[in-house]
């Protein structure tokens, strides 16, 4: 058998005057396929067009700024991404440091100041803890559930901050100098 086609009527094959194929196109097939896709691109067009409409009345955006134009940036509202946060990490930090280590008020009017840690602990040794009354210190052991010569230990272990995260692995194996 041949491939050719032949020009009968009874066999497949075109027909004198047709200009395509008729048995793997269908025109009126396709046509609607055009109309109905160029229907569901308006719809969709017409509903974005109204959603934006419908949040600009909601929220207004004011004039498009133009970048030519050199104008005020607003700024929006708190909490804002950071550009470096280890760079301030470690501000936060060096400035923490400093204030742990120095003399300043806490609350001037009351006589409340802040003093370095080493000191402190210093004038706690010297001075001792404050206590109470032997009467309240025998109530207060009462109403406690441990007996009053148990020492509470924390169950959780230490947490090491977010500073101690930004000193390097160098710094932290220097011993640290008193001043």
């Amino acid at each position: 058998m041949s491939m050719e086609t032949k020009g009968s009527a009874g066999a497949p094959g075109p027909r004198p005057g047709d200009r395509y194929e008729r048995r793997d196109v269908n025109p009126r097939t396709l046509l609607k396929l055009g109309i109905v896709l160029v229907v569901v691109i308006a719809v969709v067009m017409v509903a974005m067009r109204w959603t934006f409409e419908l949040y600009e009345k909601a929220q207004p955006l004011g004039p498009t700024v133009s970048p030519m134009v050199k104008s005020e940036q607003v700024v929006p509202p708190s909490p804002q991404l950071q550009a470096h946060p280890e760079a301030d990490l470690q501000t936060y930090c060096t400035a923490e440091e400093q204030r742990l280590d120095s003399y300043g008020w806490v609350d001037e009017q009351a006589g409340v100041v802040r003093l370095p840690i080493d000191r402190a602990m210093t004038l706690l040794l010297q001075r001792g803890l404050p206590t109470r009354p032997a009467a309240q210190t025998s109530a207060a052991a009462a109403a406690s559930e441990l007996p009053p010569d148990t020492t509470a230990v924390p169950s959780t272990p230490y947490i090491q901050g977010q500073c101690g995260y930004v000193v390097s692995e160098l710094e932290a194996a220097k011993p640290k100098e008193k001043e």
